[in-house]
C-alpha cells in the first residue's frame, strides 16, 4: 500500500513539472488589433494598433494617423512598452515622445493590457487622454 501512496507522489510532481503556466510575454501578444479610439469630445473612430515583439519581455505599440483637428493636425505613435504578465493578463507599461504643430512632449505615458485577445490601451498626452480597445485580427 506505501508503494502506492510513493507512486502517486512521484506521478503528480512529475505532472506538475510538465504543467505549462499561462504566462503572457511580447511574442504571445503580438499582432494587429482592430477596435475603437476614443479622445475626448470627438466620436469614436475604427484605428488598428500594432504590437510587435521586441523581447520577451519588450513590446513597440504603433499607432497611426491619430487626428487631434485641423488646427493640430494628425499624429503617429509608437511606444516602447514593458510586458508583465499577471495572472494571464498581460500589462503594458511605457512612455514615448510626440511632436505635432509646435508642441513637444518627451514622456506621454503609454499603458494598457491584454487579456483573451483584446487590447485596452490609454495614452496621456497633455490636454488629450487617447483610449483604444480592439481584438487582435
Amino acid at each position: 500500500m506505501k508503494k502506492i501512496y510513493l507512486y502517486v507522489c512521484a506521478m503528480m510532481c512529475t505532472l506538475g513539472m510538465l504543467t505549462s503556466c499561462s504566462e503572457l510575454d511580447a511574442n504571445a501578444i503580438a499582432g494587429t488589433y482592430v477596435g475603437e479610439l476614443k479622445i475626448a469630445g470627438v466620436s469614436p473612430i475604427s484605428k488598428e494598433v500594432t504590437v510587435k515583439a521586441i523581447g520577451d519581455n519588450q513590446a513597440e505599440i504603433s499607432l497611426a494617423g491619430i487626428s487631434l483637428g485641423e488646427v493640430l493636425g494628425s499624429i503617429d505613435i509608437k511606444a516602447t512598452c514593458t510586458v508583465i504578465s499577471v495572472d494571464g493578463t498581460a500589462n503594458l507599461a511605457g512612455s514615448t515622445a510626440i511632436s505635432f504643430s509646435g508642441f513637444s512632449f518627451e514622456a506621454v505615458p503609454v499603458t494598457g493590457e491584454v487579456e483573451d485577445k483584446t487590447l485596452e490601451l490609454e495614452i496621456k498626452i497633455p490636454n488629450y487622454e487617447i483610449e483604444f480597445e480592439g481584438i487582435r485580427k
